[in-house]
């Protein structure tokens, strides 16, 4: 005799063996907890087989476990990890959508629908190396250096100190505060090369 098996807590359809006569009955079976002798129907994609122990009967349920969803606040996988529809199971805020990757000065962000760029806010500071090579690329560090060359007094010894040694550039530092504004920038074209130095 077959007999057929199925999960605990699932009971979902696992495997089919031969039941082992019983010693104590001439002709019985021994039926283990977990089994039965009804045999399970035949399931498609996406489906899978489970008994229900009070009807002692099976029905088929939808089955989209491992199914991989994505994370619309980070685009993390997730995945499908119980049976039942998909409207049921699949994971809490997620898309079958995989994020994308965001150009340079962008971020993605799920807008509810689908999958956007943003742009990224500035950068509040750089270091001094990516400073440097923004300014020249915009042309502006022969400029700059004359300027901090030229600040007369200990203001000016300490913005030469500052030039030469920091390592670290911060958009609201006095002494690049007033150099901006003495090249005429205005906040969206410092922030322009802000963005543009943190990208070298």
């Amino acid at each position: 005799m077959e007999i057929y098996n199925y999960h605990p807590k699932t009971h979902e359809f696992l495997s089919k063996n031969d039941a082992r006569p019983s010693p104590m009955e001439t002709g019985g079976y021994l039926i283990p907890a977990q089994a039965t002798t009804t045999a399970p129907p035949s399931t498609g994609e996406n489906e899978v087989a489970v008994f229900d122990p009070v009807t002692e009967s099976w029905e088929i349920q939808a089955d989209y476990r491992g199914a991989v969803f994505y994370s619309t606040a980070d685009g993390r996988e997730a995945k499908v990890e119980a049976i039942g529809p998909l409207a049921d199971v699949q994971p809490p805020n997620t898309t079958d959508e995989p994020m994308p990757l965001a150009p340079a000065g962008k971020k993605t962000v799920w807008d509810g629908e689908g999958w956007t760029f943003e742009d990224l806010p500035p950068p509040t500071s750089v270091t001094m190396r990516q400073a440097r090579l923004a300014l020249k690329s915009a042309g502006l560090y022969e400029q700059v250096s004359t300027m901090v060359a030229a600040i007369e007094g200990d203001v000016g010894d300490s913005a030469r100190i500052e030039w030469e040694f920091a390592t670290e550039v911060r958009r609201d530092n006095p002494l690049y505060v007033k150099l901006a504004g003495e090249l005429g920038l205005s906040d969206a074209q410092l922030d322009a090369l802000f963005s543009a130095a943190a990208a070298l």
